[in-house]
């Protein structure tokens, strides 16, 4: 089992975040004020979140003008005794309310009857088992013929409900990805203990509705009070599967298969995710190099755990995407958008008009793995280092 993740320093965040926008986003988003943005919110991120209402901070860029900004996320409208800037960097505070882990809370209806899978050539190359939406939507909550697609409920029998991520291999084995709070229910879990598709509160149970086994997972420090070295980089765990149960493609809703090659997040990065609860939805990236305090607990008994190096992202300028994502969506693979992203309003709010896709042939490349949010933002670790902890592949195209 992993029991530690060393993190990077801020050079080499600083060089992954300026080196992986494309040519022509360099002209917008200065090189160097991005590396004197990060430099500067890596100085004064802790007294930041010694506020008592700020929940998450990083580098972003002011709608309005596009400038580079550190943006802060507050758990309250009060936002008087936030600094309107920190060395000459103008603070931006927008209002989220509580940041949390975003597994399902709520029990669902009954269950519909299960699909029956069809054969698609168009998404891997080769044949692989979809679903078809012929009779309706497809509920993503439902229990799946085996091999089940990725992107749908699953979950340690002890929790509630998540995401399937994707499948991801280390040499000839094969993994489930999702999140540690919902496959290792926050190191509350045995190695070895069944993961089941679907979730228990969509109606599954082990051992009937078993696909795999939890194989590894690394552990959530739940503290605010932590240093570069010892604050939560990534909420992940992994499942040991075969490919008789879980496949790489998503229904035929969402967007086909990950690509097999990850791609670096920058500001202002179109992307999208198919999840347990809001299936496919469309976003951006709103801020990068990120830290935020999650809360893993309830109303009555919060329990933070402080992320660093994170991504934040909101949904697409369109009203159809109100939501990116929602309770249940945790561990859902997020990637770089396709062309079918909505297109926004030019006219009545030009901004998002000048936000980059990512270039041509990197759409449905791995960018974060989801696992919190809350008040119109989603929280996601950086894909590249879910998969350094473990040491595994997107198994994709």
């Amino acid at each position: 089992m992993i029991r530690s993740f060393m993190m990077a320093g801020l050079v080499g965040i600083t060089l992954l975040t300026v080196t992986a926008a494309p040519p022509e986003k360099a002209k917008r988003f200065d090189e160097k004020v991005l590396r004197n943005a990060v430099g500067i919110h890596h100085r004064h991120k802790n007294s930041l979140h010694t506020n008592w209402n700020i929940r998450g901070s990083g580098i972003g860029r002011r709608k309005s003008d596009g400038r580079t900004v550190i943006k802060v996320y507050s758990s309250n409208r009060d936002t008087s005794n936030i600094p309107v800037s920190v060395d000459g960097m103008p603070v931006e505070v927008e209002y989220v309310g509580e940041i949390r882990a975003l597994r399902a809370k709520k029990p669902r209806r009954k269950m519909k009857d299960r699909r029956k899978p069809r054969v698609n050539n168009s998404l891997t190359g080769g044949s692989v088992l979809t679903y078809d939406t012929q009779a309706g939507s497809i509920d993503r909550r439902d229990r799946f013929d085996r091999p089940v697609p990725i992107g749908i409920s699953v979950g340690h029998s002890d929790v509630t409900a998540g995401t399937l991520g994707c499948r991801v291999s280390q040499g000839c084995h094969l993994y489930a990805l999702s999140n540690n709070h919902v496959l290792a229910n926050n190191n509350e879990a045995d190695i070895g203990d069944p993961i089941i598709q679907p979730g228990s509160f969509d109606g599954g149970s082990s051992p009937a509705d078993t696909i795999g086994a939890l194989y590894d997972y690394v552990p959530l420090s739940f503290t605010t009070s932590c240093t570069v070295n010892t604050c939560n980089r990534i909420d992940a765990a992994i499942a040991e599967v075969t490919g008789a149960y879980v496949i790489t493609a998503t229904t035929s809703e969402g967007y086909g298969t990950p690509r097999d090659e990850t791609i670096e997040p920058y500001v202002g990065m179109k992307v999208m995710k198919y999840g347990r609860t809001t299936g496919l939805s469309y976003g951006y990236i709103d801020s990068v190099s990120a830290t935020v305090d999650v809360n893993y607990g309830t109303t009555s008994n919060t329990n933070y755990a402080r992320f660093i190096y994170q991504i934040i992202i909101k949904p697409a300028d369109d009203a159809s995407y109100s939501d990116f994502s929602a309770g249940g969506d945790s561990g859902a693979l997020i990637v770089a958008a396709d062309a079918n992203y909505p297109a926004p309003d030019c006219v009545n709010d030009p901004s998002p008009c000048t936000w980059d896709y990512p270039p041509l042939g990197d759409e449905r490349k791995p960018v974060g793995l989801l696992f919190a949010g809350g008040g119109g933002i989603t929280v996601a670790n950086k894909i590249s280092d879910v998969l350094g902890a473990f040491d595994i592949l997107i198994d994709g195209n």
